[in-house]
C-alpha cells in the first residue's frame, strides 16, 4: 500500500486500461459533436460576387444566422486497422498487469532480503559484544598472571589486541544494520527512521534469529516455472502487442472509406430556428487512398516487423534467464543448508575448544599463543 515503485506500476495498469478503452471506442463513430453557432454578417457592395447583387436588388447588407445541430464522422474498419489496434492494446494491458505482478514479487523479495540482513546485523552485533565480554575476561586473566609474575606482558598485549580487533567490528556492523534499516524504510514508503521499536532487538543468542525456511523447494517442470514468472508472461504479451501493430501498419496500404453526416437547424431569426422548414441535413461519404508515399508505408510495415522480431528475441532471452535465475539460486539454497549445518558444528567445536584452552591456560598447561589462535 505504501511502496512508491509498486504504485507507479499500478498507475501504469490504469493507463493501459484507459488506452485500451480508447481503442475500443474508435470502432464506433470517431467524431460525434453537438454544435451551436450565432453569426452576425455584414455585407457591402464592394465585395466580389455579392456587391452587384446588393446594388441591383437593394437587399439588406446585414443579417443574423442561428445554427444548432449534430455532426458525425465514421471511418469504416474494412481492413482491420482498428481491430488490430484493439488487439495490441489488449496485449499491452495484459503486459502492464504482469509488470505489476513482477514489481510486487520483487518488492516482497527485497523486503524479505532487507529484513533478513537487518536481523543478521543485529545478531552479529550481539555475537561481537558477547565475544568482547569473553575476551575481556581472558584479558583480565592474562593481566592477573602478568601481575603475579607467572607470564610475560606479551600475553596481556596479545589478549588486548584481539579484544580491540573485535570491538572495531561493532561500528561497521552497526553501519550494516542502519543500511538495512533505511532500505526497509524506503521499501515501506516512509522516511528513514529507527525501526527497532516495531521490529524489536531480535532473538537472544542461541535461538534461531532468522525466519524459518523450508527444507526443500518444489519448482515443478520448466513449463510450470515459465507460466508462474510474471516477467516471462509480460515479455510474451509485449510480443503479442507489437505483432498486432504490423496489421495496423499494413492497413495503411489500403483505401480509407468514411461516412460524414450533418443534421441541424439553420435560420436567420432565432424564433424560427426550430421550425420544420429550418431543418438541414447532409451526408458526405469520403474515400481516400495514400498513393505515391515513397515507401513510407512499406517501410513502416518493415519497421513493425523488425520490432516484433526484437521482442521475440527478448522473450527468448527472458525465458533462458528465468531458467538460470531459478537453477543457480536453487542450487545455492540447497548447498548453503549443508554449509550452515557444517558451520554450526564448527561453531560448537570452536566454542568448546576455546573454553578448554582458557582453562588449560589458567592452570599453565598451554601458553597464550594457543588461546590467541583458538579465539
Amino acid at each position: 500500500e505504501q511502496n512508491p515503485t509498486l504504485r507507479i506500476a499500478g498507475t501504469r495498469v490504469l493507463e493501459a486500461r484507459a488506452q485500451q478503452a480508447i481503442a475500443v471506442g474508435n470502432i464506433f463513430p470517431q467524431a460525434q459533436q453537438a454544435n451551436a453557432m450565432y453569426a452576425r454578417v455584414n455585407l457591402n457592395p464592394n465585395m466580389p460576387l455579392i456587391g452587384p447583387i446588393l446594388n441591383s436588388g437593394k437587399q439588406s447588407a446585414a443579417f443574423s444566422n442561428w445554427f444548432n445541430g449534430f455532426n458525425l464522422s465514421w471511418e469504416l474498419d474494412l481492413w482491420g486497422r482498428l481491430r488490430r489496434s484493439i488487439e495490441s492494446n489488449n496485449a499491452s494491458l495484459d503486459a502492464s498487469v504482469e509488470d505489476y505482478d513482477a514489481a510486487l514479487v520483487t518488492l516482497l523479495a527485497d523486503v524479505a532480503t532487507s529484513y533478513v540482513q537487518y536481523r543478521i546485523a543485529q545478531q552479529r552485533i550481539k555475537i561481537a559484544r558477547d565475544n568482547v565480554r569473553i575476551q575481556e575476561g581472558i584479558l583480565a586473566l592474562a593481566a592477573e598472571k602478568f601481575r603475579v609474575g607467572t607470564t610475560s606482558r606479551l600475553d596481556a598485549e596479545q589478549a588486548r589486541t584481539v579484544l580491540e580487533q573485535t570491538r572495531s567490528t561493532i561500528p561497521s556492523l552497526q553501519i550494516e544494520l542502519g543500511r538495512a534499516n533505511d532500505t526497509l524504510c524506503t521499501l515501506l514508503g516512509m522516511p528513514p527512521r529507527d525501526l527497532e521499536p516495531e521490529l524489536g532487538p531480535g532473538p537472544e543468542l542461541g535461538s534461531n534469529p532468522m525466519p524459518s525456511t523450508p527444507a526443500w523447494v518444489a519448482t515443478g517442470i520448466p513449463a510450470d516455472l515459465l507460466r508462474r514468472r510474471p516477467d516471462v508472461r509480460s515479455a510474451e504479451r509485449q510480443v503479442a502487442a507489437q505483432s498486432a501493430q504490423i496489421g495496423v501498419a499494413e492497413a495503411a496500404l489500403y483505401p480509407t472509406i468514411a461516412i460524414n453526416g450533418l443534421i441541424g437547424w439553420d435560420a436567420q431569426d432565432f424564433s424560427k430556428l426550430f421550425e420544420t422548414k429550418s431543418f438541414i441535413g447532409a451526408v458526405f461519404p469520403s474515400f481516400s487512398w495514400n498513393i505515391l508515399n515513397y515507401g513510407r508505408i512499406n517501410n513502416n510495415v518493415r519497421l513493425q516487423e523488425a520490432k516484433t522480431q526484437e521482442l521475440i528475441a527478448t522473450y527468448q532471452n527472458t525465458v533462458l534467464t528465468a531458467g538460470r535465475e531459478v537453477q543457480s539460486p536453487l542450487r545455492g539454497f540447497l548447498r548453503s543448508r549443508e554449509q550452515a549445518e557444517d558451520l554450526d558444528r564448527s561453531v560448537k567445536a570452536a566454542t568448546a575448544a576455546t573454553q578448554l584452552g582458557v582453562q588449560q591456560y589458567r592452570t599453565g598447561i598451554i601458553d597464550f599463543n594457543r588461546v590467541f589462535n583458538l579465539e
